[in-house]
């Protein structure tokens, strides 16, 4: 039976849309560089927890812009096409930047700056992917759906980041490993460009003069301020993320008093991922079922309990019973509030609206380890006394749910 062009249209976007969200997750620094890169912190320019902590959280920053680069997304097009040619763009540059992080890692502050540019293409291609994302699900009333989705690829991507990170960082030593990473990573992107060239087909958009674009530009940026739920979003999203985070600490407890070499690191992101996995499934089910509201509650809970079992973080197989359950815990709180944010992003203003969604995610979750940090070796809180906060703090928020509009809570997944 033939394929109609709409249904080939539909395949080809959720082609390019797994194949971004592998590239912006598997791709990144903060996966298959993650423990090559904190290998070159901690034991080449020897930084302690804060410092880094402070670098994985500084490096993301260029996130903020995401916004911008929605509206420029949504309102200029570039080579005549809105979302084709920012990815084809941001994808050969990424490519091209982490071969530079890669070979300038004898300095911290440059090697930092050569990060920021990395994650500002980074930013870019999650943005136009993020548009495509929540045109998608609008228009298949399958937001859930596609949480899942990201879900999934996000777990993926630690279960295949993780050992890969933890090989580089352990046979390949700190900059030999980091190198290895930068390889792996432009194979990533190069694939993201040539799906872009040969997957994502687009009308090209009529040449608008340069007036016409600052004024739809400042129209799809005044009109944000028109749609309350999306600065709810942004506010329930920041309190969530924003609570101090012990993950750096463990790092280092791994590494410094358990005595974990990177490569087993490794393969506890890899047991994170395999359970992860779980989490989406379940998540997959209760979003038909139950409507965003509990699921948004069941999550806070979930993560709020779980967070207590790090207490007896204190061997290898505790680490991995810890960590499998803290894939399911991290997806079932993850993904209800993907859900939100899709939810909340006004129409036509997909890539500026998810964009500033998402700017606010990224950047608060890399602060929430350098908070902990800070509160860690500035003011002398525990690994304990951390871990009692961010449980108090997140079952707290569950009283926050109730007050959250109707209008974007109260829906399951498939109901207009």
């Amino acid at each position: 039976m033939p394929v109609t062009r709409t249904k080939a249209e539909l395949q080809r976007g959720m082609t390019l849309i797994c194949i971004g969200l592998i590239a912006t997750t598997l791709g990144s620094v903060t996966s298959i560089g993650e423990l090559p890169l904190t290998n070159v912190l901690m034991n080449q320019l020897g930084c302690d927890p804060e410092k880094v902590s402070r670098f994985f959280w500084l490096m993301t920053l260029p996130w903020a812009f995401k916004p911008l680069a929605g509206l420029l997304s949504d309102s200029i097009p570039l080579c005549g096409t809105r979302r084709r040619h920012y990815i084809l763009f941001a994808s050969a540059m990424a490519a091209g930047l982490w071969f530079v992080l890669a070979w300038v890692s004898a300095s911290y502050f440059v090697m930092l700056g050569a990060a920021m540019l990395l994650y500002a293409a980074f930013m870019l291609v999650s943005t136009v992917i993020g548009a495509l994302i929540v045109e998608e699900g609008r228009r298949s009333a399958a937001t859930g759906r596609l949480t899942t989705l990201r879900s999934v690829i996000v777990n993926i991507s630690f279960l295949v980041g993780g050992p890969v990170s933890g090989l580089l960082a352990t046979r390949y030593g700190p900059t030999g490993g980091l190198r290895m990473a930068a390889g792996l990573g432009a194979v990533i992107f190069g694939v993201l460009w040539a799906a872009s060239w040969v997957v994502l087909r687009e009308a090209r958009v009529p040449g608008v003069p340069v007036g016409q674009s600052a004024r739809n530009a400042w129209r799809n940026l005044s009109g944000l301020f028109q749609h309350p739920s999306l600065w709810v979003a942004v506010g329930v999203i920041t309190l969530v993320l924003a609570l101090p985070s012990f993950a750096t600490l463990i790092t280092f407890k791994q590494i410094r008093q358990l005595g974990f070499s990177y490569e087993q690191i490794g393969y506890l992101r890899l047991t994170f991922g395999v359970f992860g996995l779980l989490g989406a499934l379940a998540f997959r089910i209760l979003c038909g079922k139950l409507s965003l509201r509990w699921t948004l509650t069941i999550g806070l809970i979930i993560y709020s309990l779980g967070n207590l079992a790090y207490f007896f973080y204190d061997s290898m197989p505790a680490a991995f019973c810890i960590e499998a359950l803290n894939g399911i815990v991290i997806t079932l709180i993850q993904a209800p509030l993907f859900d939100l944010a899709a939810r909340s992003t006004p129409k036509g203003s997909e890539a500026l609206g998810y964009g500033l969604i998402m700017a606010v995610w990224s950047n608060v979750m890399q602060f929430a380890p350098w908070f902990g940090s800070t509160l860690n070796q500035h003011f002398h809180i525990s690994l304990v006394g951390l871990i009692w906060i961010n449980a108090a703090a997140a079952m707290a928020l569950v009283g926050i749910v109730p007050l959250m509009p109707r209008a974007i809570m109260d829906r399951r997944e498939g109901q207009h």
